[in-house]
């Protein structure tokens, strides 16, 4: 399982013990100090405990009326205003539930818009939902400053 080069130098052979891991993109990679770091991009969180390493898409909770955070997925369960993060890197996404019949309020930061195809809310606007079962998936842009939905299910309000 080890090699010893001409100076005496001891690496592992390639078998039995891994030397690089592949990812979609940018090659073998090698360990540093033993480790390679398992990070999740915009939607994915990884966690590890013991041996295992988890990659969890977007996690969902219930929650009512608390400020939601990037990538994670939500279950209005009561009427509320719902504030949008503050900050969003590129990609990012939430994804809100609705699991009451009240107004279920999402509200952007100043200077950050929602769009629902060509609509799209006034600066720090808002989107509201009042029906049970109502779902919006948004991704955040950037450039623009926006949530995009990606998906929508039901009647959202836009202001």
């Amino acid at each position: 399982q080890f090699t010893v080069d001409a100076n005496g130098f001891v690496s592992t052979s390639g078998t039995g013990i891994p030397n690089t891991i592949t990812g979609d993109s940018g090659g073998a990679l090698s360990p540093t100090a033993g480790n390679w770091n398992v990070l999740g991009g915009p939607g994915v969180t990884t966690s590890g405990s013991g041996s295992t390493l988890t990659i969890n898409s977007v996690v969902f909770t219930d929650t009512t009326a608390a400020t939601l955070v990037v990538d994670n997925g939500y279950f209005a369960t009561a009427a509320g205003t719902y504030p949008m993060p503050a900050t969003a890197a590129q990609g990012e996404q939430i994804i809100v539930i609705c699991d009451t019949a009240g107004a279920v309020v999402l509200d952007c930061p100043a200077l950050n818009f929602i769009r629902i195809g060509a609509a799209i809310t006034s600066s720090g606007g808002t989107v509201t939902s009042t029906s049970i079962g109502d779902s919006l998936t948004l991704r955040y842009r950037v450039s623009s400053l926006t949530w995009e939905a990606s998906s929508v299910i039901g009647v959202w309000v836009l202001a």
